[in-house]
């Protein structure tokens, strides 16, 4: 078997799949036990090192881009996370009190995750540091190495379900099933649009930016519905 093949069969496709049974485990079959923290933990781990395992173990098989457009990437980036921003806190303000009633849901879950004391702390962690883990793993690992087997739309279009699969599961704890669906698929679309941008520019900068605009978005939402 070629490196290309063992990168792509054993490294990228299992790789589709870690976050999503990361989440059925933490989010929902060990929600409530003393293992959820530590799954969630293990979960995030993994998909640091996993790339890294196979650039140890067989090399990637596509080069460094010799001139990332880093400011246009970053240009897109900002412009698509102040837009993003504030389509998802301008909807969030404008149905807050129907988004109240489900304040309980994400005070179990914020209890269970033992992050509810260390908020603020939580929400500098997944703005900066794990949108960047995201953006480096889905679009710079996954995607690059589907592109390695397929057109650069089918790779797009795979790695974003995949990236939205878990948020699909985290979003279905909180929500009733035709949210759960409508902001999954949005989460889809933003997915592409990173794929896109990481394509065009050849840098992360841009979708790690735009990145960082929704999940503070989320953050402060997640704020206002806590305290």
């Amino acid at each position: 078997m070629t490196k290309e093949n063992k990168l792509i069969y054993f490294g990228v496709f299992p790789g589709l799949v870690f976050q999503l049974i990361g989440a059925i485990l933490y989010f929902v079959i060990f929600a409530e036990s003393g293992f959820a923290q530590a799954i969630y933990s293990a979960t995030k781990i993994l998909i640091l090192i996993w790339p890294l395992v196979w650039w140890m173990g067989v090399g990637l098989l596509w080069r460094m881009h010799a001139r990332p457009e880093r400011a246009v990437s970053f240009g897109y980036g900002l412009l698509a996370g102040i837009a993003i921003a504030l389509l998802m806190l301008s909807t969030f303000f404008l149905f807050q009190d129907f988004f109240a009633q489900f304040a309980p849901q994400f005070l179990q879950k914020a209890q269970e995750l033992n992050f509810l004391e260390h908020y603020i702390l939580f929400a500098v962690f997944l703005s900066l540091a794990h949108s960047l883990i995201e953006e480096y793993y889905w679009r710079w690992f996954i995607f690059r190495g589907l592109m390695l087997k397929f057109q650069p739309v089918t790779a797009a279009l795979i790695g974003s379900i995949a990236f939205a699969s878990h948020h699909f599961i985290v979003l279905s704890q909180f929500f009733p099933f035709w949210i759960t669906m409508l902001f999954g698929t949005a989460i889809i679309g933003i997915g592409l649009f990173w794929c896109w941008l990481y394509y065009k520019t050849k840098s992360l900068l841009g979708p790690w930016i735009s990145h960082i605009f929704a999940d503070v978005a989320i953050m402060i939402a997640g704020y206002f519905l806590l305290f």
